[in-house]
């Protein structure tokens, strides 16, 4: 998997970063996709913000033959001090199962 150090990089096939100066910047994603719908900007979001969209035709993925996939790390926030349902211990351990990294 490749890295990137910001959201204005974009992981390239020829193993650097094309960076992009943001004309506006949000923390949230969904008001970028948002924005990026009513063709505001250039953003950077992830497939599972986008997809509906892009089969859709609202948006279009650019500099899709330079591309990579890249994978960035979520982090599931909870009491540890504090005795957890059987279902939140599920869900962690699907979580952590779905994300891990394949060898």
């Amino acid at each position: 998997m490749h890295c990137v150090t910001s959201v204005t990089d974009f992981a390239c096939t020829n193993g650097g970063n094309r960076r992009f100066q943001p004309g506006m910047a949000a923390s949230s994603g969904e008001t970028l996709l948002q924005l990026a719908l009513g063709g505001a900007d250039l953003v950077c979001l992830s497939d599972f913000l986008t997809w509906q969209h892009r089969q859709r035709g609202e948006l279009v993925q650019v500099l899709v033959a330079e591309t990579l996939p890249v994978s960035q790390p979520i982090h599931a926030v909870y009491y540890r001090n504090t005795q957890l349902s059987s279902r939140i211990v599920c869900f962690l351990d699907y979580l952590a199962e779905q994300m891990a990294w394949p060898d």
